[in-house]
């Protein structure tokens, strides 16, 4: 159906290939990919892809940091899209990313499980890596700074059948690109209504982004929320 995407393949030399979109003059690559491969509690069959092997693309540093290094004098900006983090949980959490998870919704949860926050930021060391946009959570998280690299950590969700009151708060995100680099960031609140994905307008919306700026703060980033319900970061 001729739908760009980016993260798997036939193999591991497809898996990792970037997808690359020319946006006005600049062309911009997207390399995704995904922590669920299974190696972690031996669950089998692996789902990376592998040699001759079908599956998506691998979240290795060093890997990432190899394709990366293939796009120095093609690519204008880089973005990395993450299949990571800790379902349910608030903020990205720290630790060992080899520590076996249980995924059952819990309103508490706080125990750290995954470095994500040490692996998106070993990502952003990168001098090529311009944003980082992760998913898998279902929850709102916050943005980050990190290094001149935006990290966004979760947008939550968008069409998914979660039906935990917490997951129906969402976001949309909007990066401005002028003369090959991003140079403002915009976030719009939507609401999942019994599965539809709607715009949060009013109050609902203001106090979404308004969760998502508090979150934010603490990790030494300022979002601004206007009365319109839309968000910029300063």
């Amino acid at each position: 159906n001729n739908i760009k995407f980016s993260g798997a393949g036939l193999d591991s030399y497809e898996a990792y290939l970037p997808e690359n979109i020319n946006y006005k003059g600049t062309n911009i690559s997207f390399v995704a990919a995904s922590d669920r491969h299974g190696q972690y509690n031996n669950t089998q069959p692996f789902l990376n892809a592998g040699y001759k092997k079908m599956g998506f693309a691998n979240a290795d540093v060093h890997d990432i940091d190899l394709i990366i290094d293939s796009l120095y004098e093609f690519s204008d900006l880089n973005v990395v899209e993450l299949h990571s983090g800790y379902e349910y949980s608030q903020t990205p959490p720290a630790g060992d990313r080899t520590t076996t998870e249980y995924e059952s919704y819990n309103p508490f949860l706080n125990v750290p499980m995954e470095a994500d926050m040490e692996f998106r930021h070993e990502l952003a060391d990168h001098r090529n890596v311009d944003l980082i946009v992760a998913h898998h959570p279902h929850v709102l998280q916050g943005v980050e700074f990190y290094n001149n690299t935006l990290i966004v950590h979760s947008l939550g969700n968008f069409i998914f059948d979660s039906n935990f009151p917490e997951t129906f708060s969402s976001m949309l995100f909007y990066a401005n690109v002028e003369n090959d680099i991003f140079t403002e960031y915009e976030f719009k609140p939507i609401f999942i209504d019994h599965y539809v994905t709607k715009p949060a307008t009013g109050e609902l919306g203001k106090q979404i982004l308004d969760y998502v700026a508090n979150l934010s703060k603490d990790m030494d980033t300022t979002v601004s929320v206007n009365k319109y319900g839309n968000a910029q970061l300063d």
